[in-house]
């Protein structure tokens, strides 16, 4: 979906901030709300990744200034992408593929087959 995006303007979101950053998508934050939202935006300005913008008036400015300096945007999308985590997903599974034997199930009582993870 972010295929052809060059900065991502919106909130940092439980799902959107993720995939932003698997695809190394840079973020302008508009108005985060408390709580998650605002942790991701903190993490994301301290690692300089993003920039906010709470003032809608000064979006245009700011989508501007960075579209016309391509070295400033080619460091912040490069921060981006140090961040994100493209294979979480199947990291996740490997995990889970090699602790299998090992992990509790609970209400069974053998451990399940699982076929094997292509990618």
């Amino acid at each position: 979906m972010f295929d052809r995006v060059l900065i991502l303007a919106g909130k940092t979101g439980g799902l959107t901030t993720p995939e932003a950053l698997a695809k190394g998508l840079p973020f302008l934050i508009v108005h985060p709300i408390k709580g998650q939202e605002e942790r991701n935006a903190d993490h994301l300005l301290e690692e300089g990744a993003a920039l906010r913008c709470n003032n809608f008036p000064v979006l245009a400015h700011k989508v501007d200034a960075l579209l016309n300096d391509p070295s400033r945007l080619t460091h912040w999308r490069a921060n981006a992408r140090r961040l994100g985590r493209p294979q979480a997903a199947f990291e996740i599974v490997r995990v889970l593929l090699r602790t299998q034997g090992r992990m509790p199930i609970i209400g069974r009582k053998a451990p399940c087959r699982t076929p094997a993870v292509r990618r």
